[in-house]
């Protein structure tokens, strides 16, 4: 009975259901022919598909850049629209395949200006 219990506590824990998620992520990612983020080295041509899970938009009157964070199950990359205010459709929990050059910055990887396409949930 204790074991049972234990394993039903890390079924419904908040890390399993993330792992959960993440294999999800990783199966449609590997589905759609996209290199898995934790592969993707500087200036490598990739293709990526995951959830965004977070957008930053630029200030108003500073002619920033629109700013995603897209997890493929593996890892994050941000994809940056440079000089953009917004992108049409894209929201946190859109599921999109970009495709672009890695870059290095000094907080990660990222893509400038990827082309890219949502994909329907």
């Amino acid at each position: 009975m204790r074991e049972w219990l234990a394993r039903l506590g890390r079924t419904l824990s908040p890390a399993s259901r993330e792992d959960s998620a993440g294999a999800e992520e990783q199966r449609l990612s590997a589905a759609r022919g996209a290199t898995p983020v934790r592969d993707i080295k500087p200036r490598d041509e990739v293709r990526v598909c995951g959830v965004i899970r977070s957008i930053t938009y630029p200030a108003p009157g500073s002619g920033g850049s629109f700013k995603a964070r897209l997890w493929d199950g593996t890892g994050t990359i941000e994809i940056v629209w440079l000089g953009r205010k917004v992108v049409d459709g894209m929201t946190a929990g859109v599921h999109l395949v970009a495709h672009g050059v890695a870059a290095r910055r000094a907080d990660g990887l990222c893509l400038y200006n990827p082309s890219y396409d949502i994909i329907a949930s």
